[in-house]
């Protein structure tokens, strides 16, 4: 199956060929896993006196991932990003964190 997509339209067809990546970008990006919207930069632990709390910096992320059948434009507006927030006048430690984690 592919899909065909206009203004206002959009349908399931069934395909006469045996591509395995022939559909249009889903409404999911790429940008989900690589810039996650949500991110925890801390949490907080009792001091162990019972009175206060201190402040825990979360960890970096130590996973590797795989992406199947990402498109070659996906692939060159990946690395432009990469290229503005980790190669540009001020780095984003987030996004060299994912960056570190899927090379």
């Amino acid at each position: 199956m592919t899909d065909e997509q206009d203004g206002g339209r959009y349908r399931l067809v069934r395909r006469n060929h045996d591509a395995l990546f022939g559909c249009a970008v889903g409404p999911r990006s790429w940008k989900n896993f690589l810039f996650p919207p949500l991110l925890r930069l801390w949490h907080s632990e009792p001091n162990g006196e019972g009175k206060g709390v201190r402040i825990v910096a979360e960890a970096d992320p130590d996973e590797r991932r795989a992406f199947l059948g990402v498109r070659a434009c996906e692939l060159h507006a990946i690395a432009i990003q990469d290229r503005i927030f980790l190669h540009g006048p001020h780095t984003d430690r987030i996004i060299a964190r994912g960056a570190k984690a899927r090379c």
